[in-house]
């Protein structure tokens, strides 16, 4: 079920307000050029600044590259750049950034999909079109990200399911669902 197609729930235009001091706080404008696929990759990091032990993400797709590339394929020759971002190596002004001027955002179920509340449509070239949340197998679908999304100016959602993790705890993701789940969305404008 697309809650998109929901009405908006109480308290939105908070959101909205939110959003807009947040990206004028970071000095984010909208762009133009080319709409942006934007891919949220997921690394091990550093907890704490005073920590030095790495802690593993879990999460991760074990076939990124690949993911990269078939979207390229599918996706560049109608306009669209594709794009990863890396959340864990970016300041907090590059990630709103980032997710700002993405047209789709599409991640691994977790935190850094929290941003999509600074997906607003805001009038610009690249237009925010929606947004694809990955869950692994192991997971049911909650409803978080979606409800995010749907505060986010009721943009649509797709969720779709990966397979089991390997031993690093990566996750294979179909392609052929991900480009239908993004051809989808695209369609929807």
């Amino acid at each position: 079920r697309n809650l998109g197609q929901c009405s908006r729930p109480p308290g939105t235009q908070f959101i909205r307000s939110f959003v807009q001091e947040v990206k004028e706080s970071f000095g984010i404008k909208p762009r133009s050029g080319k709409p942006i696929i934007l891919l949220v990759s997921r690394r091990d990091y550093v907890a704490h600044p005073r920590s030095k032990e790495t802690s593993g993400a879990l999460r991760k797709f074990s076939n990124e590259p690949e993911l990269l590339q078939k979207l390229t394929n599918s996706f560049g020759e109608k306009g669209y750049q594709v794009k990863l971002a890396t959340f864990e190596t970016m300041s907090m002004q590059e990630q709103i950034q980032a997710v700002s001027d993405s047209s789709i955002l599409i991640g691994m179920h977790g935190a850094g999909l929290s941003h999509v509340l600074l997906k607003t449509i805001d009038g610009s070239e690249t237009g925010s079109r929606g947004m694809v949340e990955i869950f692994p197998a192991s997971h049911s679908a909650n409803k978080h990200f979606e409800y995010f999304a749907l505060m986010a100016d009721a943009l649509p959602y797709l969720q779709i399911f990966c397979g089991t993790p390997n031993r690093k705890q990566e996750h294979y993701v179909d392609p052929v669902k991900l480009i239908t789940a993004v051809a989808s969305l695209l369609k929807q404008q």
